[in-house]
Formats: structure tokens, C-alpha cells, sequence
């Protein structure tokens, strides 16, 4: 009952859900829009060495203090590549260790695959088919 009637006497000073949302919404666009002028200007104007491992000595001394890891856009665009390419080689060594040499056709195709998921089903489908050509009609069914 308290926890209601804290919730009614704030509506009633003005507070509204409906408010604290698009103030939220609004928070949300306004760091997405920082975040790209920061990546705009770390594109135009690039940190030196000295300059790079001095801001990551502050973001590490922050991440200390607030008891948070900060991870930039730079990072998860970084990781996400790199889970990618993770996936497009586990798909060719798979391919490679069952069959030898991959053709070059299926290889292309494969490093040019941007779904994880996709990936995820072409590595399992690489260890189980019977043959290249079963794995090449998956990889064409799929593309």
C-alpha cells in the first residue's frame, strides 16, 4: 500500500511515466548521436601511441571506481568482426578437415556470410553432411 501511495503523490507532483519514457528515448538518441561524432572524430583525428594509452590508463581508472567495464562501439564492432571471422574459419577448417582442399566457390561464399546464425548451421552442416556437393546445395539453399 505505501509503495502505491508513493507511486500517486509522484504522478501527482508531475512525474509520469509517459515523461520519464520519452526522456529516456531522448537520452538514448542524444548518446547514440555522441557516440558517432566521437567515432567521426577519432576517424579524422587519430590518437597518438602515447595519446591512445593515456585514455585507456583513464577509462581503466574509471572502470575501477564506478566497478564497471566500459566497452566502446569501436569494441563491440571489433568483437562482433572477430566472432565472424571466428565463424567463417570454423566453417572452412570443418570443411577443409573433412574433405580437403575447399573449392574456391564455397570459400567465397563463406567469408562473405555477415549472420552468426548462419554461420552456426553452416559449421554444423560441415561436420555432419555426407559430401561437398550435399554442403554446397545447403550453402546455396541458404545463401
Amino acid at each position: 500500500m505505501n509503495k502505491i501511495c508513493t507511486f500517486d503523490a509522484k504522478v501527482s507532483k508531475g512525474f509520469s511515466i509517459h515523461a520519464t519514457f520519452q526522456k529516456v528515448q531522448k537520452l538514448k538518441s542524444w548518446l547514440k548521436a555522441f557516440n558517432s561524432a566521437c567515432l567521426i572524430l577519432y576517424a579524422k583525428f587519430p590518437l597518438s601511441d602515447e595519446e591512445e594509452n593515456q585514455l585507456w590508463e583513464e577509462i581503466n581508472e574509471l572502470e575501477e571506481v564506478k566497478g564497471m567495464s566500459y566497452i566502446t562501439s569501436v569494441e563491440r564492432i571489433g568483437m562482433r568482426k572477430g566472432l565472424l571471422e571466428d565463424g567463417r574459419e570454423m566453417v572452412l577448417e570443418a570443411l577443409d578437415e573433412r574433405f580437403g582442399e575447399v573449392p574456391s566457390f564455397i570459400s567465397n561464399v563463406v567469408t562473405k556470410i555477415e549472420d552468426r546464425d548462419m554461420l552456426k548451421f553452416l559449421h554444423r552442416h560441415a561436420i555432419r553432411c555426407a559430401s561437398l556437393e550435399e554442403f554446397k546445395q545447403a550453402l546455396n539453399g541458404k545463401k
